[in-house]
C-alpha cells in the first residue's frame, strides 16, 4: 500500500513536469522578431547616472523653544512649499509679551518728549531773567556779583538740558533697538522655506523642544542635476549643448531626453573619471539619489547595419529563418541605449528575436511576429 502511494505521486509529479515542460513549449512558439536594417546610427559613449536636486537646504532652527505647529511631521509625505512660507513656528509667547511692553515703554517716552522738557521751561525763565538783570546791572542797580550768579546758573541749566536731549535720544535709540531686537528673535522662531520646491524630511512634532543651530528638516528643489560620470577617454569630442538620452531603473526601460549642459573641469586622480551635467525635460518628477543610466549622442553614423539592443545575448543573437531558430555569432560596432551596429554575422532583413530571446534555444520551430520600429 505504500509502494502504490510512493509509485502514485512519482507519477503525479512526472505528469506535472512533463506538462510544464509541454506548457513553456506552447508559450514559447511565437517568437516576435525584428528585422536587422541599414540607417543611420547615433555615436555615443554611455555613463552612469546619478540624480541631485539643484538645489538642497538643511533647515537649522536660530531660536530655541517649544515647537507650536510643523509643516511635516517626520516620515510624513514630502509638501510643497513656497519660498518665506513658514515651515516650523516656536512658541513666541514671552516674546511677544515682551515686545509689547517695548512697544508701550517706547510710546510713553514719544509722549514724554511730545510734552517737552521741564528744564527747557525753567531755562527760558532764566534766560529771560538774566536779561533783565543784565539791563539793572549797566543802571548799576544790582552787583556784579549777583549778574555772574545768574550767568552761572543759566549756564548750568543750559548743561542740564543738553545732557537731558542726549538721555532721551539715547532712550529713543534704545527703545528701537529693543523692539528690533525683540522682532528679530521673534522671527528667528519661524523657520521658513528658502526656495519654492519640497520639503522632504523633517525631525519636529508639535511639543518638541527645538534648540538653536539643530537641524529639523531638509527642503529640495523642483530641479534636477543629472550628472553623469564617464571614462576620461570618452568625453573625446563631447561639447555642451549635444544631445542625450538617460534611463532611470525606476522608470523602467523608459528613455528621457536630454542636453549636456555643463562639463566637469576637473578630473579624479584615482579613477581616472570626468563628470558631465545633462538639462532634461521632463513633466514626471524625477526623484532624487535616483540611478541610472545617460548616453550622450557624439554624432551618427550612416548605412549603418542595426537591430535592436536587446536582442544581444552577449555577443550572439537568435535569428528565424524558415521558422526555425539559430543561434549567430555577431561583431558589434556602435551602440547606444536601443540600438547597436552590427559589423559581422548578420545581413539586412535578417529576423532577429528581440524579445525574451533567453527563451528560445538553436533548431526550436517557432512562428514569427514582426515589429518593424523598436525605437
Amino acid at each position: 500500500m505504500k509502494m502504490s502511494k510512493n509509485y502514485f505521486l512519482i507519477l503525479v509529479v512526472s505528469l506535472g513536469v512533463v506538462g510544464t515542460i509541454w506548457f513553456s513549449s506552447k508559450l514559447a512558439t511565437e517568437a516576435v522578431v525584428a528585422l536587422a536594417k541599414t540607417g543611420p546610427m547615433r555615436d555615443s559613449v554611455t555613463g552612469n547616472v546619478q540624480v541631485f536636486s539643484e538645489s538642497s537646504f538643511e533647515l537649522r532652527s536660530q531660536g530655541q523653544g517649544k515647537a507650536e505647529f510643523v509643516r511635516m511631521r517626520p516620515f510624513g509625505k514630502p509638501v510643497e512649499v513656497k519660498e518665506g512660507e513658514i515651515l516650523i513656528k516656536l512658541e513666541t509667547k514671552d516674546l511677544n509679551r515682551s515686545l509689547e511692553q517695548a512697544i508701550l515703554a517706547q510710546k510713553t517716552h514719544q509722549q514724554q518728549v511730545e510734552i517737552g522738557s521741564a528744564l527747557a521751561l525753567q531755562l527760558e525763565i532764566e534766560q529771560k531773567e538774566l536779561q533783565s538783570l543784565g539791563i539793572l546791572a549797566q543802571e548799576k542797580k544790582v552787583s556784579p556779583f549777583e549778574l555772574n550768579k545768574k550767568q552761572n546758573f543759566v549756564k548750568q541749566l543750559e548743561i542740564q538740558l543738553q545732557n537731558e536731549s542726549l538721555q532721551w535720544e539715547e532712550m529713543t535709540k534704545n527703545h528701537e533697538f529693543q523692539i528690533a531686537a525683540l522682532k528679530s528673535q521673534i522671527e528667528k522662531n519661524f523657520i521658513r522655506s528658502p526656495i519654492d520646491g519640497k520639503i522632504v524630511s523633517s525631525s519636529v512634532t508639535p511639543g518638541d523642544m527645538v534648540f538653536g543651530g539643530g537641524v529639523v528638516g531638509k527642503v529640495i528643489s523642483h530641479e534636477r542635476l543629472i550628472e553623469v560620470t564617464l571614462n576620461e577617454e570618452d568625453f573625446a569630442g563631447i561639447l555642451e549643448g549635444q544631445e542625450a538620452a538617460v534611463t532611470l531603473y525606476t522608470f523602467g526601460r523608459r528613455i528621457f531626453e536630454a542636453t549636456v549642459s555643463r562639463l566637469s573641469a576637473t578630473i579624479d586622480p584615482n579613477t581616472g573619471r570626468r563628470k558631465l551635467y545633462l538639462s532634461i525635460d521632463s513633466e514626471i518628477e524625477i526623484p532624487t539619489g535616483g540611478s541610472g543610466r545617460a548616453e550622450i549622442v557624439k554624432g551618427v553614423k550612416e548605412n549603418a547595419l542595426i537591430i535592436p539592443r536587446k536582442a544581444l545575448l552577449g555577443n550572439s543573437v537568435l535569428i528565424v529563418s524558415s521558422g526555425l531558430v539559430t543561434v549567430r555569432e555577431v561583431r558589434i560596432g556602435a551602440s547606444n541605449l536601443r540600438e547597436v551596429e552590427i559589423l559581422e554575422g548578420l545581413e539586412p532583413g535578417d529576423q532577429v528575436i528581440v524579445e525574451t530571446p533567453h527563451l528560445f534555444g538553436d533548431g526550436q520551430k517557432v512562428s514569427v511576429s514582426v515589429i518593424e520600429d523598436q525605437n
